[in-house]
């Protein structure tokens, strides 16, 4: 046998048996509400996806909209030109043809909503030019919208004068046609060099802003920096046309029109008032442009941060769209992103992505409401189990209570002690036990009670006769039978206890 004996005790076993019966359903039953909790979270998650697809269809028919008006307006100004027959060689031009072109652009540029409007001599050389960039305060970041503000962004724009003679002919959307003799649009990437000759390197600059990456995984993070060529934050985004102008035949020149994406929320904030998005971006490249999603000091927007690297190689190097949960800036967000393309989409296909749609919605609303749910359905399964094991300590109580004061009951009756009573309140079944065993209490004490009396007598008749020694065994083997209380017969063989001499031997 073991030297050590760890059998559980009757009430032990009760107790874990009825904790086990109540707590398994109980955990069941907070499984079942957290699995219900997290399949309706699921189930809103692929709602907002759907709403976000939605949503990244009315972004991108916003940017093709506004594509159409920069083309439109390209196309108008080459008509126009070749209607009047002007010859667009800048000693030619007179200051008269002049003026009156930049009447033109003028008016142009305010119906068009554009950045700048231009006219180029054959060399690609603007001969006239009516340039704005968006007012703002330099050096500092755009706010973000008031929360829960839908209020479209009204944006104000202020002249930029630039000297004429500024060069084009270095992007490859104006040599493409020039020498096609075919009108192009796209959204091109301008380098910063020519942006500054144009006046617009305020507008256009965002740098590069820091962002927090820390304990997220290489594919959460942003790609290394130089992956893709933003020139630190300094390349513009513009929804450009090109058309070409001829004049007897002969292509004389082009009408360039552009629409300077960075720093302008206009598209963006459009598409959330239009939608009820939260958050729309347009992306140069990996490097967000124009935004609403705040960056992480809550105050202003994040541009000058840039996408996941798992974004951006799946839409800049796959082509492909990308949907679902990514981290942006340290948040978490439920996300649509698809490809934008420069005009060599027109000529190939193949072509890659320049820049990235996006819409978007952080899931820290969802986070912390499934959080409540799951701390709701542990709380009450905490309580439930709680309430159990309570409730089952007190079952197995009352359950084992009448078996220890049985087994008190027998080893009493064991030493002859009939003064033990069973007492309580129990179950029927219980209390007719009580009940016979109070009435085989009673039975065996009147028994003794007989078997006391016949002691008595003996030890009277000794005392009489003066064997003292004698009679002292017999009273005390009656005082051992008869019951500890104060009866009449205790009482009377107690007294002649008292009577009898110490230590004293009869004759």
């Amino acid at each position: 046998m073991s030297k050590w004996n760890f059998a559980p005790s009757l009430r032990q076993q009760i107790l874990f048996a009825l904790v086990l019966t109540a707590a398994l359903p109980s955990i069941a039953i907070t499984q079942g509400l957290i699995g219900l909790s997290r399949h309706f979270i699921e189930g809103q998650l692929q709602q907002v996806d759907r709403e976000c697809l939605l949503d990244l269809g009315q972004l991108q028919q916003e940017v093709d909209r506004k594509q159409s008006q920069v083309a439109a307006s390209a196309n108008h100004l080459s008509t126009l030109m070749e209607e009047l027959n002007i010859n667009l060689k800048d000693s030619t031009l007179g200051q008269t043809n002049r003026d009156f072109i930049d009447r033109f652009l003028k008016k142009e540029l305010l119906q068009s909503s554009s950045s700048f409007v231009l006219i180029t001599d054959r060399s690609g050389r603007t001969i006239a030019q009516q340039i704005r960039m968006v007012a703002m305060d330099r050096g500092r970041h755009p706010a973000v919208l008031p929360a829960g503000g839908q209020k479209a962004t009204v944006v104000g724009y202020q002249p930029v004068n630039q000297p004429i003679n500024i060069d084009f002919s270095t992007l490859a959307i104006v040599q493409n046609a020039m020498v096609r003799r075919q009108a192009f649009s796209g959204v091109e990437l301008v380098n910063s060099k020519l942006l500054a000759r144009m006046g617009l390197s305020a507008q256009a600059s965002v740098g590069i802003r820091p962002q927090k990456t820390a304990g997220l995984s290489q594919p959460l993070k942003p790609a290394p920096e130089g992956t893709y060529d933003t020139e630190q934050g300094q390349v513009g985004m513009v929804l450009m046309a090109v058309q070409p102008i001829e004049r007897q035949g002969q292509m004389v020149g082009t009408a360039i029109v552009g629409y300077l994406v960075n720093r302008n929320p206009e598209l963006v904030d459009r598409i959330r008032h239009k939608t009820g998005v939260p958050t729309v971006t347009l992306f140069a490249k990996d490097l967000r442009v124009s935004t609403n999603v705040p960056y992480s000091d809550g105050r202003t927007r994040a541009i000058g941060t840039r996408v996941s690297a798992e974004v951006a190689h799946t839409v800049l190097d796959k082509g492909q769209y990308f949907l679902g949960r990514t981290n942006i800036i340290g948040s978490n967000y439920r996300t649509a992103y698809r490809p934008l393309y420069d005009h060599t989409h027109q000529l190939d296909r193949r072509s890659k992505p320049v820049g990235i749609a996006y819409v978007g919605q952080s899931l820290d609303e969802f986070e912390a409401y499934l959080q409540q749910l799951l701390f709701g359905g542990y709380a009450i399964g905490g309580v439930a189990i709680l309430l159990a094991v309570l409730a089952s300590i007190r079952i197995s109580r009352n359950l084992t209570q009448p078996v220890q004061q049985i087994v008190q009951f027998a080893e009493a009756i064991s030493k002859t002690n009939l003064d033990y009573r069973i007492s309580g309140s129990y179950s029927a079944e219980m209390q007719d036990l009580a009940s016979a065993l109070e009435r085989l209490r009673t039975s065996l004490q009147m028994s003794f009670r007989l078997v006391a009396k016949t002691y008595y007598e003996q030890g009277y008749k000794l005392y009489e006769q003066r064997e003292f020694d004698a009679a002292r065994k017999a009273l005390e083997q009656a005082i051992v039978l008869l019951p500890k209380e104060n009866d009449f017969l205790t009482l009377e063989v107690q007294a002649l206890l008292d009577k009898l001499p110490q230590n004293q031997q009869g004759n």
